[in-house]
């Protein structure tokens, strides 16, 4: 069996779906992970991804020249110098691979060649089962549990500051409508309740009798 030459790569833990660190399996995964396995096994190279980690060490990597490829720039990232490079899916969304120093000529024309036959169909096959299998599914499930329970919390605190707050009105209500000497209720309250039972509608079925008891004058003849 012939020995594979390996190759050494620095990737981008942070350009999902293409590209990114997969906790849970402690890899990279996406399409071009992907697409470099496929090209592994159908050359005489191995694909390594150096100090898998979740760390975007491309840039340290490319100046100790230890890595042959620098995987997964986004249009506008600042790149490295002196290297050699292949465009990945050409357009607005196009991501560049870089060869550094360090690769060896014959992998980087292998790579290209390989690169260019990869069919349209058979990356959106692989961006479709990237995007159906997103990273770190049981991050985002614990996630999405802290909020839950974070609403339910302001939604138990909202209910008892609404109830609160009605019982202070109901409590304010009742100190409006009713007098302090009598502890009975007062003009405010009969007002409030003649005009809920008596209206012009049935107003000839009840018979209201109305009278006034001056209370300050009557505690100031018998203080007198």
């Amino acid at each position: 069996m012939e020995e594979k030459t390996l190759i050494y790569v620095a990737g981008n833990p942070d350009a999902y779906p293409l590209e990114y660190f997969d906790k849970d399996t402690q890899t990279y995964a996406g399409v071009i992970p992907e697409l470099l396995a496929e090209f592994s096994d159908q050359s005489t190279y191995e694909i390594v991804y150096y100090e898998a980690d979740g760390t975007d060490y491309r840039e340290e990597l490319a100046k100790q020249k230890q890595v042959d490829l620098l995987s997964a720039y986004e249009a506008g990232e600042e790149l490295p110098e002196n290297t050699g490079v292949v465009t990945l899916f050409p357009g607005e969304n196009a991501y560049t691979l870089y060869f550094t120093e360090a690769a060896p000529d014959a992998f980087q024309s292998d790579l290209r060649a390989y690169l260019a036959q990869v069919s349209p169909a058979e990356v959106t096959g692989l961006l479709m089962a990237s995007v159906e299998t997103p990273p770190n599914t049981q991050g985002m499930y614990w996630t999405m549990g802290a909020m839950g329970a974070a609403l339910l919390v302001m939604a138990a605190v909202l209910l008892l500051t609404v109830r609160r707050y009605r019982r202070r009105l109901k409590e304010s209500q009742q100190n409006v409508e009713t007098d302090e000497t009598t502890g009975l209720g007062n003009m405010e309250y009969l007002e409030r309740y003649y005009k809920q039972y008596i209206n012009d509608k049935n107003r000839i079925l009840y018979q209201a009798v109305y009278f006034y008891v001056d209370t300050d004058r009557l505690r100031r003849l018998s203080s007198g």
